[in-house]
């Protein structure tokens, strides 16, 4: 029972709360004070991060487009395989195991 009556006098006084907090918005009187750790460190982790994910994108949409490009037959050929799409898996697939080797060793041991 107490804690309804807590709730309807919350729910009551919060239009007030929220038009102090809005006039305090609007006339720049409202600060956030924000203790941030390290935000170099944390920055570089972020770029390292979205470039991996990037060349991942890239690594594997070399890979669809050489699986794709492979039924094609016009177009030199090189064993049989279309020469494009020999080429987009010779790019691709040492790109993706050098990425694997950033991700998985060389970051184990930072």
């Amino acid at each position: 029972m107490n804690n309804s009556r807590a709730s309807a006098e919350l729910a009551s006084s919060l239009p007030q709360r929220i038009n102090r907090i809005t006039q305090m918005v609007s006339e720049n009187g409202l600060s956030v004070k924000v203790d941030a750790i390290d935000q170099d460190s944390l920055l570089k982790g972020v770029h390292k991060i979205a470039n991996r994910i990037t060349a991942g994108l890239i690594v594997s949409a070399m890979l669809v487009s050489a699986a794709l490009l492979m039924r094609v037959t016009v177009g030199p050929a090189v064993l049989g395989h279309p020469l494009l799409a020999s080429s987009l898996l010779v790019i691709a697939i040492p790109t993706a195991i050098y990425l694997l080797y950033l991700a998985l060793i060389r970051d184990a041991r930072a």
